[in-house]
């Protein structure tokens, strides 16, 4: 990989970053990042970053327990442990990194090893950290808006593109898990299998039923959000289905996505109306003559969401945040299939049986409908099931053990909860909403859907 000081001149030079990316079969590792909102306990107004007791004392305070600040200029806008990122959304969600793990074992015992020590914090602050895929309380004008200015500049320019942009950056959280390819082709078929599969398991994770207290016709109303926001850097990206999706076919979609901005000297620089390959041309009308570097390229790259991502790994985008054993349980899902050939094997013959239109029926019905989806004339459940069955017997094979000799199969267990039950945790929201009859009802639920 070239320098990051280094100019990149030539579009070869921007595949080397995917394909070293390749990792060794016996070395695949699963990282987690989740999202969480963060209200007062009391008012249940979302948490600004400055003022009396705000995100910034936060930060500052797990600074003196041995947290390793970064800053933007002189502001702190995250922290970092042996791996573990804490880093802020826009609307000031809080988004745990975990390192990257061999096992789901080691992903849960660090989350809880680190995630103690931020729960007492916040605690003590009168802090109520909430796992939802949107925001059920605040409106968009409510929402305090973090100091960093890449996010002034998304905030700038996402109205232009998409009508619900906003909403994205403010009242939205997910879970993402990211996982490893040893090879071009692996990378492609996993890439294929994580967009096809991506409407369905989000069905299990739905928990976005809610916006400004009121009940919404939707499964996933944050899936919806991310339908409706900017479209030239979102979305099922067709063009990996096809067989000439590689490295290369990759490089030349972000080749042709806008940019955002450059950084240069500490500073975000918009652009306007030009692309990375316009960058690698020399033709910046506010950089002319100058080449990108990696650094460059890696930006550019953190500023495409689609429903999958290529980075020197996969992440996978595409689910509504909830409580904690949920997240393990999206990384074990995910690590049983694609860590295993032969459940690697059986969920491919079932991907590649999908036509294009079922694809696109699936990414625009189940935010909607979600696990009541009806999918080839019988309840999406089925092929639900199917697949998590497939996913279980890969993490039994794997045999990977904790002290009690549960295998990873035991993180699957509140999917299969919800498939027996046939209750999404928004089916369950929207039952328990209908009950109440005072805000000061709905205020004591929502305090009792605190992460802890």
């Amino acid at each position: 990989m070239p320098s990051s000081q280094l100019f990149i001149t030539k579009p070869e030079e921007l595949l080397s970053y995917f394909e070293e990316g390749c990792k060794t079969p016996g070395s695949l590792k699963v990282g987690l990042e989740h999202e969480k909102f963060i209200f007062y306990e009391d008012s249940l107004q979302r948490v600004p970053y400055t003022s009396k007791n705000g995100i910034s004392d936060l930060f500052k305070d797990l600074l003196s327990l041995g947290w390793e600040g970064i800053y933007e200029n002189t502001t702190l806008i995250g922290l970092t442990k042996e791996g573990v990122l804490l880093t802020l959304e826009p609307g000031g969600q809080l988004e745990f990194s975990s390192s990257a793990h061999l096992n789901i074992f080691s992903l849960q015992k660090e989350h809880q090893d680190y995630i103690f020590s931020l729960l007492k914090l916040t605690a003590q602050k009168n802090f109520l950290l909430l796992g939802l895929g949107f925001d059920p309380l605040s409106s968009f004008e409510e929402i305090p808006w973090m100091p960093k200015e890449r996010y002034l500049r998304m905030r700038e320019y996402m109205p232009h593109k998409g009508s619900l942009g906003l909403d994205m950056m403010t009242r939205t959280a997910s879970f993402q898990v990211s996982l490893d390819y040893v090879s071009q082709k692996d990378m492609c078929e996993k890439f294929k299998i994580g967009l096809a599969l991506q409407p369905l398991i989000s069905t299990l994770f739905a928990s976005s039923v809610l916006k400004e207290r009121c009940l919404l016709p939707f499964q996933s109303y944050r899936s919806y959000v991310w339908q409706h926001t900017d479209n030239e850097r979102t979305g099922g990206l067709e063009f990996v289905f096809n067989d000439a999706m590689g490295f290369e076919r990759y490089v030349e979609y972000l080749l042709n996505v806008p940019l955002y901005f450059i950084y240069r000297e500490e500073r975000y620089i918009p652009v306007i109306s030009q692309t990375f390959r316009d960058f690698m041309d020399g033709n910046l009308k506010i950089l002319p003559g100058e080449f990108p570097t990696i650094r460059d390229w890696e930006l550019h790259i953190s500023t495409v969401f689609p429903d999958v991502r290529l980075k020197t790994y996969l992440e996978m985008r595409g689910c509504d945040s909830g409580p904690i054993d949920f997240g393990y349980a999206l990384a074990a899902f995910w690590v049983g299939i694609f860590y295993d050939s032969q459940s690697f094997s059986q969920i491919k013959e079932i991907v590649e049986s999908f036509s294009k239109e079922e694809r696109l029926y699936l990414r625009q019905e189940t935010p909607h409908m979600g696990i009541h989806t009806l999918f080839r004339r019988e309840s999406l459940t089925v092929l639900l099931l199917t697949c998590l069955k497939i996913a279980q017997e890969g993490l039994n094979r794997r045999s990977i053990l904790n002290p009690k000799h549960q295998d990873e199969s035991s993180f699957l267990k509140p999917l299969f909860q919800i498939l027996s039950k046939k209750e999404s945790l928004s089916d369950s929201i929207s039952k328990k909403w209908e009950a109440l009859s005072s805000q000061s009802e709905q205020n004591d639920f929502i305090r009792s859907l605190k992460y802890n």
